[in-house]
């Protein structure tokens, strides 16, 4: 399998995805969970899910879908409920094109 590693070496192990979108969210979840040294712990559609997610599980990332509304907002409750712990937005152009070519 792939090792996926920080730039710091060490390995991000438990993460949790907040995207408003299904398909995005289920298909990263999968992908990321093939990688052996991460556990995605939880995939949330929204931010009430992902601040209650992040006080349990305590990951060390937060993937945030940047077209989530609120964004800004959603960035500063993460980090209040997980302080040491980053917050990284993704985006994927939102064309039928690029979602297609994405997912395969």
């Amino acid at each position: 399998m792939d090792t996926c590693m920080f730039a710091s070496g060490k390995p991000p192990s438990a993460l949790v995805i907040l995207s408003e979108v299904r398909f995005l969210r289920e298909s990263l979840a999968e992908l990321l969970g093939r990688c052996d040294v991460l556990t995605v712990m939880e995939s949330c559609a929204t931010l009430a899910e992902a601040v209650v997610a992040c006080r349990r599980e305590q990951p060390a990332l937060v993937l945030l879908d940047a077209g989530f509304g609120g964004g800004l907002r959603a960035v500063g409750e993460l980090t209040a409920a997980m302080p040491g712990a980053l917050v990284v937005a993704f985006a994927v152009a939102e064309t039928q094109d690029s979602v297609i070519a994405w997912a395969e």
